[in-house]
């Protein structure tokens, strides 16, 4: 199988349910079907409780559910992926143990295809050159599958109308962890349950946001759909104030596709743009302690460093919360791929990390785990957060967030970008740069 084609198979969300009444007897025949293959092929010793057989049953659905929609993936040639991690399954309608068990059963009855193990990254959202992976497969729907869906008039182009996203079941705040198994080791993070006045407050925010959307039309393939993620939540210090961004939680992610595809969003029919604000981070950094960035120069730009490099060491510097004794290593491929040579035969690392110093002398207020990327995100968030509340509240006017930029219609482009710097403005006494991306 071609890697291309691998590569573009995106991950099972198990999340989806039947709503019609095709749907539902659908599932009910493949509820059977599956049932009496158990019962040929992998006897149990009792029979499940009433409440377990349900649960089965709703898992069974949501992975056939899933596997008819990334059938319609053209590019990934139907498939599909999703780790094992129990944890993770558990915020699902397929537990771990129904996963196992569904993913044996449908191979024998020739319902599902699979590749080999591979690893996939997970989902960090941390600006750090730290990599977890998942060891998983790609799954995909066999024919025998799709001619019984088609049986019952299901097609992976229309499933979601049959099967549609149970949004109940999607945690509008996530909390991680972050623990260290030596001074420079993390072990994956794990979501934490973490409930309280604090935890309900951040829910009814972005709640609020995602309700906004449904009064407003997008040329999306999904309807818009938040979620927070704060990280850190094992911490001493942790009050909901590391972290923080606001992540797309809908199928159509239009914060993973690039600024080119972005810019053919629309909203309520008409035409966006895209309002980013110059180098968040540092001018958070800077107000932080009563300083403004230079607004009339471009804060990346040194004489004779390539302005990537000059940005990608600042993430990494704040990213580890101390200067980067090494290049980073996926950075450093990626400016490998783009120019034909390596960053360490073009630069000496101890020179750009003195130059950024010299140029930005506010960078050795920065301390691991004490001021780093944690604590700046969670201080552009709620700049964001504010301003999107406003724009709904007051102006009936839909945001998209980009983590440091939003995508709004062109018309509200002047009184978006008017609240974005009031919002830098009350907290860091500043306005920032804010410009079309």
């Amino acid at each position: 199988m071609p890697k291309d084609i691998l590569g573009a198979a995106k991950m099972a969300e198990f999340l989806i349910a039947p709503e019609t009444e095709n749907a539902r007897q659908f599932v009910q025949a493949l509820v059977k079907q599956t049932f009496d293959h158990e019962a040929a092929y992998h006897p149990r010793k009792r029979k499940r409780r009433e409440a377990d057989q349900k649960a089965f049953e709703r898992a069974i659905a949501a992975y056939a559910g899933d596997l008819l929609h990334h059938s319609a993936n053209q590019e990934a040639d139907g498939f599909m992926y999703r780790p094992g991690d129990r944890d993770k399954l558990s915020e699902t309608l397929v537990s771990g143990r129904h996963f196992e068990q569904l993913n044996t059963y449908w191979r024998e009855m020739n319902l599902t295809e699979m590749t080999g193990f591979f690893q996939a990254k997970t989902h960090l959202e941390c600006p750090t050159d730290d990599v977890y992976l998942a060891r998983t497969r790609r799954i995909r729907a066999t024919q025998a599958l799709l001619d019984k869906a088609a049986g019952f008039e299901l097609y992976p182009d229309t499933i979601l109308a049959d099967f549609p996203k149970q949004s109940r079941l999607i945690r509008p705040v996530t909390v991680r962890d972050e623990v260290y198994l030596t001074p420079r080791k993390r072990r994956p993070p794990r979501n934490m349950k973490i409930r309280g006045p604090g935890y309900e407050r951040q829910v009814a925010l972005v709640t609020e946001l995602n309700q906004a959307y449904a009064h407003h039309s997008f040329n999306l393939e999904d309807q818009p759909r938040l979620y927070r993620l704060f990280n850190r939540g094992n911490f001493a210090d942790f009050n909901f104030n590391k972290g923080g961004r606001l992540y797309c939680a809908s199928d159509d992610n239009w914060q993973s596709i690039d600024s080119e595809t972005r810019k053919g969003i629309e909203i309520d029919g008409e035409p966006t743009v895209e309002l980013d604000v110059r180098a968040s981070h540092l001018a958070i950094l800077h107000g932080l302690h009563g300083k403004s960035l230079d607004t009339q120069a471009d804060p990346y730009h040194i004489d004779g460093i390539e302005r990537e490099v000059v940005k990608l060491i600042f993430t990494a510097w704040t990213g580890r919360g101390t200067p980067p004794a090494q290049w980073p290593k996926k950075e450093a491929e990626k400016y490998a791929q783009r120019h034909g040579r390596k960053l360490s035969d073009t630069y000496k690392l101890k020179d750009v990390v003195a130059a950024l110093r010299n140029r930005h002398p506010v960078l050795d207020k920065i301390k691991p785990r004490a001021l780093d990327w944690s604590n700046l995100q969670f201080v552009e968030s709620e700049c964001f957060l504010s301003v999107m509340l406003e724009l709904f509240r007051c102006y009936e006017v839909p945001a998209l967030p980009v983590h440091d930029s939003l995508i709004v219609r062109k018309r509200d482009g002047d009184l978006v970008e008017d609240i974005l710097g009031q919002s830098y403005q009350r907290r860091l006494g500043f306005r920032p740069v804010i410009k079309a991306a």
